[in-house]
């Protein structure tokens, strides 16, 4: 009887390992997630941004909501435009992704050429937003 009780132990031990490895493969959660999901993601998103956190334009102007920045896209020079969006960056995208937490608007944004463009979709996310929030 004696050998069925360490045997026992063992067995849960062994198990333990294969947890402990089964836990080592899994792959990172994100701490953050941008996205919005509900009424109160929406409001977030709608909202002005805490003043550090404002965009400030290569034209001047400082944006502090999802708002200014669609009035400011309309009416945006393409040399502003092209300042904030190259091959290698997109200011507009970055922006709405780490401060707004907006991470359909930021990859609809990365994919403009043009502040006319980037203007559309900003529109039809705040319509998208306010119908939610």
């Amino acid at each position: 009887m004696a050998t069925n009780k360490k045997a026992a132990p063992k067995a849960k031990k062994t198990m333990k390992k294969k947890e402990v490895k089964a836990e080592k493969n899994k792959p990172e959660k994100k701490t953050t997630n941008t996205g919005i999901r509900n009424k109160d993601d929406a409001q977030r998103a709608l909202r002005h941004v805490p003043d550090e956190k404002r965009f400030y334009c290569h034209d001047g102007r400082i944006l502090n909501n999802i708002y200014e920045l669609k009035s400011a896209l309309d009416e945006m020079h393409a040399d502003t435009y092209n300042h904030h969006v190259t091959d290698e960056k997109n200011d507009f995208a970055r922006w709405v992704k780490e401060v707004l937490l907006d991470d359909k608007l930021s990859n609809e944004l990365a994919k403009c050429t043009c502040a006319k463009d980037a203007a559309v979709i900003v529109s039809e996310r705040i319509s998208w937003l306010q119908a939610r929030a």
